[in-house]
């Protein structure tokens, strides 16, 4: 859709396919604001993406 470098646009999909980072976890501990959901939202983006990014990459 967009006129960009394919290696960018591959490096684009991979880094969306990630799971969410940790730093999130420590900024709602940090401003109270439920630190148990976002954990938990942590774990299971990070456990997807076990296979999110098996199938992306092979996709690419």
């Amino acid at each position: 859709m967009f006129p960009i470098d394919p290696l960018l646009r591959n490096v684009i999909v991979v880094m969306a396919a990630m799971p969410s980072a940790a730093n999130t976890t420590l900024y709602a501990i940090e401003f109270e604001a439920e630190p148990q959901f976002v954990s938990s939202a942590t774990l299971v983006t990070t456990l997807a993406s076990i296979f999110s990014l098996t199938f992306v990459l092979n996709l690419l």
